[in-house]
């Protein structure tokens, strides 16, 4: 359906926590048949559903798959099982490999930016992106193309990581949200770096959704054709995610009592 609508490519998202990832990951899938145990079995559903995709769209347009390095969680997906996938992904036909990290239940990708300040950011920043290191082993073991998103704020560090052929495509997402007006002075080398914006709560257990909800409210903002917006309610945000979560999954629960 994609294809035929005009756009050139698609992306498989089997990371952060979603149906896919839950299936990959042994902390969510209890499943004790073929769909379940082993990586191997965890993975199935994934390899399959690339060979459908690859199957419908054909040989030549270009697939991508988004994939965790790992859950961070205790025992979830880890590390080793991301690269054991990977490993099972050469024959599949992927044109693009995209690593995060993380889920909805732990946010790394919101973490990492300094959720206890400064610590985080020396120990886990010290190159800007989160998931180099992890891309540095998928080297070794793969030949798909390969994309990390997440940390990448300057661009001189992001021309240094792709002359030096460490991934071939870099991804950027709440910089470009915030600094909507400086992106194509940032392509062009003229920026030369957009950062963030952080948002604290000052409550631990809020810390996630309060930055996820500012950046989801501003896209939606974006969506609509008005302005970005600064100074929303950190509290607010907590629940514009809370919230939104709650109503689909209480839209789903309706439209399932229907069908029966």
């Amino acid at each position: 359906m994609l294809k035929k609508s005009g756009f050139t490519g698609v992306q498989i998202h089997a990371a952060h926590g979603y149906l896919i990832s839950q299936f990959l990951s042994p902390l969510t899938n209890h499943r004790n048949d073929q769909w379940g145990g082993s990586v191997e079995n965890r993975s199935r559903l994934l390899r399959t559903i690339i060979q459908d995709v690859r199957e419908a769209v054909g040989p030549e347009f270009p697939v991508g798959l988004k994939l965790n390095s790992a859950d961070f969680q205790r025992g979830g997906f880890t590390e080793e099982d991301s690269l054991t996938v990977i490993k099972m992904l050469e024959p599949l036909g992927v044109d693009l490999l995209e690593i995060s990290g993380g889920t909805y239940e732990k946010l790394v990708f919101f973490l990492v930016n300094g959720e206890d300040g400064k610590k985080v950011r020396e120990s886990t920043m010290k190159r800007e992106a989160y998931f180099m290191e992890f891309a540095n082993r998928v080297r070794e073991v793969s030949n798909i193309p390969l994309m990390v998103t997440g940390g990448f704020r300057t661009y001189d560090f992001l021309e240094e990581t792709l002359k030096n052929g460490e991934v071939d495509m870099i991804g950027m997402a709440r910089p470009f949200i915030v600094n909507i007006n400086e992106i194509k002075g940032f392509l062009n080398g003229e920026v030369k770096s957009l950062i963030d914006k952080a948002i604290r709560t000052g409550i631990h257990q809020l810390e996630e959704s309060a930055e996820a909800g500012f950046y989801g409210r501003n896209i939606v903002r974006l969506a609509k054709g008005k302005n970005l917006k600064f100074n929303f309610s950190p509290i607010g945000n907590s629940i514009f995610i809370i919230a939104g979560e709650f109503r689909k999954a209480m839209i789903r629960r309706i439209k399932r009592r229907k069908k029966h």
